[in-house]
This record gives structure tokens, sequence and C-alpha cells, in this order.
């Protein structure tokens, strides 16, 4: 094998998203910090609100369908009069509050996380979405027999009608390792193109959703620790309440 973390020169487009966990940590703490200590970063990109929501509505209008999304900065950074118009004004605004708060880096990182946040923010708070959200929810805790609240660690950021704009929320952290490469290293061809490490390396503990109540329509299931650590108030309080409905029908 060649490592578990394999760097072929094929995996070029790695866009919004960081391959060293260390500098995703640092960066996400970053951006964290600015929320805390510096709301006018995002008060202002909040601001364009409007700008982008124009953005939006020229691709709406003019390219739907198509891969040329107003939230990428890849295709926003090339608008011009001649080459994607419609984008030009939130090019122009996204780069003037990257350039105002000093978030300039040589492969206009923030510019990307900054277009992003502002359009998941745009996307989340148009009505449709907000009640489509709020169907969501109230079935996911109908169906876990919780209580509605017990799902807010879910949609930190985009709890319907009390959105948050964020810029630490969108930044991914994608693992290295190139799938195929790592499938031939042990002689398997190409026969694993994903999930190399679940297939290989399987996480031993499998709790019973049954009792966790995470899934309804399967009794057993293999969850990662970091999955359960993500969900853990919503575990916490699903196992609490079936164990509450034990002990009253008197089951151990």
């Amino acid at each position: 094998m060649k490592g578990l973390y394999y760097h072929p020169d094929r995996i070029v487009d790695a866009t919004g998203a960081l391959m060293d966990s260390d500098k995703h940590s640092a960066i996400v703490y970053f951006c964290e910090q600015i929320e805390e200590n510096a709301p006018e970063v995002i008060n202002e990109l909040k601001s364009l609100y409007d700008c982008y929501g124009e953005a939006h509505e020229w691709f709406e209008k003019f390219h739907k369908g198509s891969r040329i999304f107003p939230n990428s900065w890849k295709v926003v950074s090339t608008a011009q009069d001649n080459n994607y118009s419609g984008y030009i004004k939130i090019r122009e605004s996204i780069m003037v509050w990257a350039k105002k708060f000093y978030l300039i880096d040589p492969s206009d990182f923030y510019k990307e996380v900054g277009l992003f946040a502002i359009s998941v923010y745009y996307e989340e708070t148009q009505e449709f979405d907000r009640k489509k959200r709020k169907r969501n929810i109230e079935e996911y805790a109908r169906n876990l027999n919780i209580p509605i609240a017990a799902c807010r660690n879910m949609y930190r950021t985009s709890w319907p009608y009390e959105e948050v704009l964020s810029l630490s929320e969108y930044i991914y952290h994608e693992d290295e390792e190139d799938d195929i490469e790592l499938s031939k290293s042990i002689g398997q061809g190409e026969q694993i193109h994903a999930l190399f490490f679940h297939h290989m390396f399987p996480f031993t503990f499998s709790p019973d959703t049954a009792i966790l109540g995470l899934n309804p329509s399967s009794k057993e299931n293999a969850f990662t620790f970091e999955w359960i650590q993500a969900y853990y108030e919503l575990i916490l309080s699903t196992y609490e309440k079936r164990r509450e409905e034990a002990i009253k029908a008197g089951k151990p």
C-alpha cells in the first residue's frame, strides 16, 4: 500500500476543500474567531444578499440546467461583459469584501468561501426552502418520537427562520487518498472506487439502532465515531427517552 494518504498528481480539482487536516482545523478556527470577534466581516458579506440574488436570477433565466453556477468562484471570477456578464457585480463585490478585510491569498480561497457562504444563506432564507426544512425536521422528530428542539444541533446555522451566515461552516476537509490507487496497491485492481477504508478497515462498534432510534428502518448499522460525536446530543436525548419508556413498561 502506498500509505494511507496517496498524493496523485491527477487529483487537481479540490475546489472549496482543504486536504490537510491541520490546515483545515486552523482555518476553521480562524473563521470562527472572525464570526465571534469581528461580526462586521459577516455583516458586510450579508449585505451582498441582494447582489447575489441578482446573479442567481440571471442564472435561472439564462443558464438554468448548466453548470456555471453563481456560487462557484471559479466561474464567477471570470465574469466580464462578454462572458457571464450577470456575475460581474457579485464578482466585484466579493473582491471588495475580501480586500477590505485582508482576506487575500494567492488561491482566492476566502473569496470562494465567502461567495459560497452567501449563496447558501440566500437559498436557505427562501420561503420554499424554509418550509421544506421545517417539514423535514417535523417528520424526523415524529419518526424518532423526540421533541423537535432535539434536532437543533443538526441545523446549527440553518434552523428555519433563524438562519445564520457562516464562513466556518462551509470549509470542508477532504482526505487525500486516491481510492483507485489504494485499491490497486493491495491487488484489487479498480474494484473499490470509493469508501476504501470503510471496506478495508470497518469500524467495529455497531450500535443497535433500534435502541438508539437513529434509523427506525434498520435494526443494526455501523456508525463512525465522528458521526456519533456530531449527533451526540440527539443520540443522548433519544436514548434517555427510550430508557424512560422501557422503565415505565417494566423492561430492564
